[in-house]
């Protein structure tokens, strides 16, 4: 399925990247850096918020910003 998402980013005019609160910024690192280092803007969707708490999806925001800008 990433090889099919890489290639369709030749193509794209943006990237909405879907993840739920249960994955870490760093679960796929290749390809979460091929997304912050692609001049097509991505946009974040962090899904299943109601299985979580506003704490703990406020954290997995801020480690997506960090994660953004380590790459």
């Amino acid at each position: 399925m990433l090889k099919a998402a890489k290639s369709a980013m030749t193509d794209a005019d943006i990237i909405i990247y879907v993840t739920d609160v249960f994955e870490s910024a760093e679960i796929e690192k290749g390809f979460t850096s091929t997304l912050v280092k692609s001049i097509i803007p991505v946009i974040l969707v962090i899904n299943k918020i109601d299985k979580s708490d506003q704490l703990k999806v406020e954290k997995l925001m801020d480690d997506w910003k960090k994660y953004s800008s380590l790459c």
